[in-house]
C-alpha cells in the first residue's frame, strides 16, 4: 500500500470480515479435498492443474477490467474472484464493497464450509481403512 501511494480509510476495517469470508471457504475447500484424497490418490496431481486454472481465472495478478464486458456476468460467479474484488476495493481504492458482493461471498463461504463438513464426516468412518 505504501510502494502505491494508498492512504488508510475507514473501509480497511471490513478487511477483517472480508479475511474470514475467504477463511471459511477455503476451509470448506479443504474439508471437501482432504476427504477425497484419502480415497483418491491422484486428486493430487488433478487439483494441481485445477488450482492453476483458478489461479488465472480470478483476478490475482491482472485487473478486472480486462474481461470483456460480455462474460463479466459470469466471471463474477466465482466466489474467490469476489473477494478478491472487495480486498481491491477495500485497501487499494478506500471504496465500500456492495451488499451484493459481501452477502455472495459469505453465502458461498457458508455453503463452501457446510459441504466440505458433510462430505467430510459422511466418508471418515472408513479413513483408517483406506490408509
Amino acid at each position: 500500500m505504501i510502494f502505491f501511494g494508498v492512504d488508510l480509510s475507514i473501509n480497511v476495517l471490513l478487511f477483517p470480515l472480508i479475511h474470514v469470508t475467504f477463511l471459511v471457504l477455503v476451509y470448506g475447500l479443504s474439508l471437501i479435498l482432504a476427504a477425497l484424497y484419502v480415497y483418491y490418490r491422484d486428486l493430487n496431481q488433478i487439483w494441481d492443474v485445477l488450482l492453476l486454472a483458478g489461479f488465472f481465472l480470478s483476478p490475482i495478478v491482472y485487473p478486472i477490467s480486462i474481461v470483456p464486458e460480455k462474460y463479466l456476468a459470469y466471471y463474477m460467479m466465482n466466489p474467490v474472484t469476489v473477494i478478491i474484488e472487495m480486498y481491491r476495493e477495500t485497501l487499494l481504492y478506500s471504496e465500500t464493497p456492495s451488499l451484493g458482493e459481501v452477502a455472495f461471498a459469505i453465502v458461498a463461504a457458508i455453503a463452501m464450509l457446510l459441504a466440505g463438513t458433510a462430505l467430510f464426516r459422511r466418508l471418515e468412518r472408513r479413513f483408517a481403512e483406506e490408509i
